[in-house]
């Protein structure tokens, strides 16, 4: 990018990074509501549609839920008399496939094995959900549907300072192809922990390791909690969230179970 000023650059990327910002907590705004729509007991491929959603982040919100449920996920936002998808796979499925096999169904579609869009009438949203997880189901091993975790490295928790995290956040942009580092940390206290969302089936937790606490969140895993002052081994990433227009740094819990000697079995959660 270019620009004639060194002050028309600033202004021109401070409104880049607001406009970043906005598009961030939007996106965590629909992944919120693609998340209740759920429910607690996810098919073997999950299908959400809303008006909330629009065309310009589906696809963030469909490779959240496909990543977090270890299953293909569709989200459909719905604009202009037109529902708009975007479909994400885990390795073992091939979404594209499945539009193939049903092609009927959509005004038009494509992609490749990993990732697909597709437009679809509102009117046949319901039939189209139930016959995709239907035919999901047929082609979807069971076993491909329990996900393993890649650890990158072992990483306590009080070794972390702001530098390290800034140095981290030089290897995104994080996405298909990057995927954000995964860690885990060992024996670190659990200083609060609440189940929180509408259908209470996620942690909000405060984890300390020495003198530093951070705010941490697990998603799906009320049941697995640490009560409030036991230890826990976690494996964890670090997530940007926006609150009150600022952007929080806060740990995300991928995986979580009470401290022992044995832990986590290397590279798995």
């Amino acid at each position: 990018l270019l620009a004639p000023t060194i002050e028309d650059a600033r202004t021109i990327a401070a409104e880049i990074e607001r406009l970043n910002e906005d598009r961030r907590a939007v996106t965590t705004e629909a992944v919120e509501v693609a998340r209740a729509l759920v429910g607690e007991t996810p098919p073997p491929l999950i299908v959400v549609d809303s008006s909330q959603m629009s065309s310009g982040i589906i696809g963030l919100v469909a490779a959240r839920l496909a990543e977090e449920f270890h299953r293909p996920a569709i989200a459909i936002g719905i604009e202009g008399g037109e529902g708009r998808g975007s479909c994400r796979s885990i390795p073992e499925f091939d979404v594209t496939a499945l539009l193939q096999r049903n092609a009927d169904l959509f005004l038009r579609y494509g992609g490749h094995r990993a990732a697909a869009g597709f437009s679809v009438a509102p009117s046949r949203i319901p039939e189209m959900r139930a016959r995709l997880v239907e035919d999901a189901a047929r082609h979807i091993d069971a076993g491909a549907l329990v996900g393993a975790i890649d650890v990158d490295a072992e990483l306590p928790l009080g070794a972390v300072d702001r530098r390290m995290v800034q140095w981290l956040g030089l290897l995104g942009p994080f996405g298909n192809g990057n995927p954000a580092p995964v860690f885990v940390a060992r024996g670190v206290r659990v200083t609060d922990s609440r189940a929180v969302g509408a259908d209470g089936a996620h942690l909000q937790m405060s984890l300390r390791a020495g003198n530093v606490t951070w705010r941490a969140i697990a998603f799906r895993q009320a049941a697995a909690a640490v009560p409030a002052g036991g230890d826990a081994d976690v494996v964890y990433t670090f997530r940007s969230d926006q609150f009150g227009g600022e952007a929080r740094l806060q740990l995300e819990v991928l995986d979580l179970r009470p401290a022992s000697d044995a832990g986590f079995e290397a590279g798995a959660g």
